[in-house]
């Protein structure tokens, strides 16, 4: 593609798609200068206030999340990065001039970044032959930008994901795609956040969702590759992975060439029933209580009042809850969902216990036997002398 036509082309580029906005956190990297990747004057870093002068180069001694090549700057890449991951690589910062990532000649370069975006002021080179090797499950997409060499367009210039052949500038061969097929693909959609929420009765439906570029939408599918669309639905106890593209809403045969992904899961939540009913505990001189016992599926049991005990296995006790009071028994399990059991107090009032019939004053001399006196009560009642 000549650079006229690419010109032509990354306008509409910029105008149809919209532009991610990543903002800084601490340990970031942007570029300062035109210079080396592997030289520390290249970048600034984010110390969570202000950007600083970097004392490394990004990935050197530490895991990045962000890296953004900016300020009209070139950065040549001229080092491995393999025992860090860079979560971000951002070609361009929106500012207007060329801001470029560089990779020499004749040369392996294994980085460990798992996302290239090509902005539309980025550009991402080859200065003539070189191999660029990323992760197998890294994601390298354009923006608007440019992506194409210095020198001629030839099947040496090359992008490997893992062992998989990606790219070449001319897409030959065993190489899927060639750098064009990568500046005219969309860009996947933007994730709206995985989901997890616990069960509900009846049960839920949870829907994954992304963000595509403007003027495009997206089209579901339960692999990274291949398949047949699917409705990116979950409605039972367990999880789902759905994987999003972004499909030109004028030319469906225009999509993104990778996937996001989406995880959808519903917890399931524990059970709880009362095994022993709640009973009074009357005591001569501590106030009324009562008690009550509870088995539960799984998981650890509170209550708004009273004491709780383990007593066996997923029987719990509680005990100790004053006379009158209604309580909550909560049971929460190992992934953090609860099941709530109301209880009411039971009646704990002494009954009106009436006085006993006398059955008569007794009398008796000096030297007789001793009479017996009696008293009569209700049914159920004893008399106590």
């Amino acid at each position: 593609m000549s650079r006229k036509l690419k010109q032509t082309f990354l306008i509409v580029l910029f105008v149809v798609f919209s532009i991610p906005v990543f903002a800084q956190v601490t340990g970031d990297y942007r570029s300062k200068a035109t210079g080396n990747w592997g030289s520390a004057s290249t970048w600034q870093i984010y110390n969570g206030i202000a950007w600083v002068n970097a004392t490394s180069y990004p990935g050197q001694n530490s895991n990045v999340g962000t890296v953004t090549i900016g300020s009209g700057n070139t950065v040549t890449l001229n080092v491995n990065i393999t025992s860090y991951t860079i979560e971000k690589l951002i070609i361009g910062n929106e500012s207007g001039a060329d801001d470029t990532l560089s990779l020499p000649n004749n040369g392996d370069f294994y980085v460990n970044i798992m996302l290239i975006a090509v902005q539309s002021d980025g550009v991402l080179t080859w200065v003539q032959n070189a191999d660029l090797h990323l992760p197998s499950d890294a994601i390298i997409y354009n923006n608007g930008g440019h992506i194409d060499t210095d020198k001629g367009c030839t099947s040496s210039q090359r992008i490997y994901l893992g062992t998989r052949e990606f790219s070449s500038c001319k897409g030959n061969g065993s190489f899927e795609f060639s750098f064009d097929e990568i500046e005219g693909a969309l860009p996947p959609p933007s994730s709206n956040g995985d989901i997890t929420e616990c069960a509900e009765n009846p049960i839920q439906t949870l829907t994954a969702s992304a963000t595509p570029p403007s003027r495009a939408h997206v089209v579901w599918y339960t692999a990274t590759s291949g398949g047949s669309p699917v409705s990116p639905t979950l409605n039972t106890v367990g999880n789902v992975t759905y994987y999003g593209e972004s499909v030109d809403n004028s030319d469906s045969s225009r999509r993104s060439l990778f996937r996001t992904a989406v995880k959808l899961t519903i917890l399931p939540r524990p059970t709880i029933s009362v095994s022993s009913p709640p009973t009074c505990v009357f005591r001569l001189f501590s106030p009324t209580t009562y008690q009550l016992e509870v088995t539960v599926s799984t998981g650890t049991v509170t209550s708004t009042a009273g004491t709780v005990t383990n007593t066996s296995g997923n029987v719990w006790a509680i005990t100790n809850v004053p006379s009158g009071t209604n309580i909550v028994v909560t049971v929460t399990g190992a992934n953090g969902c609860t099941n709530q059991l109301p209880v009411t107090a039971p009646n704990c009032a002494c009954p009106v216990v009436n006085s006993p019939t006398s059955g008569g004053n007794k009398s008796y001399c000096t030297g007789d036997a001793v009479p017996t006196i009696t008293a009569s009560v209700g049914f159920g009642e004893t008399v106590d002398w």
